[in-house]
């Protein structure tokens, strides 16, 4: 009489099915159920193996290291930020099927993850991902993680606490921004940053570099300005740091400037607004549209591509004399009913900027944020979660056009800010209006 083989198990009881293993780096086993109070191997009353689903995990010993996993510090972030991340969930984390599995059985073959299946027909290999699940060791190196951003808390409300005393006397709102408890998180490590500096008599050329030298990127908190004013921080601090937004503006196209004539000039043209309020500027009378437009090159190219469109450039986010800038020529937009194009970066820069503008817009605009996001892929490296969050806040917006913009970014989970891409975007759209 033929002898059945035991089948193989791993230490935990869970029983391997060699069929169903998609790579020599990663087993099938089946999981264990709890019946009558004990975990036990699903199986018929012929004490066959009966279950549709599977997990796949390592082999041992590991075939991989950890640092051969091809996804970045942001995406080691996230991936640590839960102990089961559902597939749909990780499918937008990495907009592809393809590239999600690829990650997936990456970090499964490293033992970070494994991946719970199911199985579209019994006995085949055809399965559809479920979820992923940290392993037991991933999952005490998350709590490890937490307990120590839980004391990176911790001190940084210790350092606001000694900054509000120390700064109180050059600054009250800021002393009141760092004293309140209900400040945290972002804000609050912003704040904490713009006190040292303060105290230090640290100025900075812009924004981003205050956000390379405390946040590690130019891009991670060149809004650095919008938060500290948001907190109180008074406008003679945010001068003395160098976090005044640019004052620079370009003219371009089919506008009417006292005193400059555009015409001669390729365009846009560069002027700074500092200390002024009101520059008497009007549409030309073939204008048939307003750019309102970041990015230098894409302004250029309007210029170059529609004599007839009225183009008004700003470097990052714009300051309060370019935003009357904007207001104004806006306005002349409105009474004519014409278009009013915002173009932006499609990232959280561009969702802050498109936030600043659509502020001052009149009312009764017909006010088109420009989504480069639609016309390009989004090729650069995910959003870190920080990013993200911000998106999500700023999606809930009460205006309409931030909301949907901020959505649109959110959704890609990846910034698109080309040149290309922008002017693309910019020219569909002009040519449909």
């Amino acid at each position: 009489m033929a002898v059945t083989p035991e089948p193989e198990r791993l230490p935990d009881g869970r029983v391997r099915v060699p069929w169903a293993d998609p790579s020599d780096r990663i087993r099938a086993v089946v999981p264990l159920v709890r019946r009558e109070g004990e975990l036990k191997v699903p199986s018929d009353r012929r004490g066959r193996l009966k279950s549709d689903r599977l997990r796949f995990v390592a082999v041992e010993p590991m075939a991989r290291t950890v640092e051969s996993v091809p996804i970045t510090e942001a995406d080691w972030a996230w991936v640590l930020g839960a102990s089961r991340r559902a597939w749909g969930t990780v499918l937008t984390r990495w907009m592809d099927a393809e590239t999600a599995r690829e990650v997936t059985h990456s970090l499964v073959e490293a033992g970070v993850v494994e991946l719970d299946v199911r199985m579209k027909q019994p006995g085949r290999v055809d399965y559809e991902p479920v979820a992923w699940m940290l392993t037991p060791a991933w999952e005490e190196a998350r709590r490890h993680r937490d307990h120590e951003r839980a004391a990176d808390r911790d001190s940084l409300r210790t350092r606001a606490r000694e900054r509000a005393e120390q700064v109180g006397a050059l600054d009250p709102g800021m002393a009141a921004a760092l004293g309140d408890p209900a400040t945290q998180g972002t804000p609050l490590a912003v704040l904490v940053a713009a006190a040292d500096d303060l105290l230090d008599g640290v100025m900075h050329d812009g924004p981003r570099a205050f956000s390379q030298v405390h946040f590690g990127h130019t891009k991670a908190r060149d809004d650095a300005p919008s938060i500290l004013r948001a907190a109180g921080v008074s406008e003679a601090t945010i001068g003395l740091l160098g976090l005044a937004r640019f004052p620079y503006i370009g003219l371009g196209g089919a506008l009417v400037v006292p005193g400059v004539d555009l015409s001669k000039f390729g365009g846009p043209m560069r002027l700074r607004a500092s200390g002024v309020d009101g520059w008497g500027i009007a549409l030309a009378d073939d204008a048939r549209a307003v750019v309102l437009v970041e990015n230098l090159q894409a302004a250029e190219a309007v210029c170059d591509l529609f004599p007839d469109v009225a183009v008004v450039w700003f470097a990052g986010q714009p300051a309060d004399a370019v935003l009357r800038v904007c207001a104004e020529v806006a306005r002349s937009a409105a009474r004519a009913d014409l278009p009013i194009l915002i173009a932006p970066d499609a990232d959280l820069g561009g969702v802050y900027i498109t936030r600043l503008i659509a502020a001052v817009m009149p009312a009764d605009a017909n006010v088109i944020v420009v989504d480069a996001g639609t016309v390009a892929p989004a090729t650069m490296r995910p959003f870190s979660q920080r990013t993200l969050d911000a998106l999500a806040e700023l999606s809930i917006e009460s205006s309409r056009l931030v909301a949907t913009f901020a959505q649109a970014v959110l959704d890609r989970g990846r910034p698109v800010e080309q040149e290309a891409a922008i002017r693309q975007a910019i020219r569909e759209t002009l040519r449909n209006e």
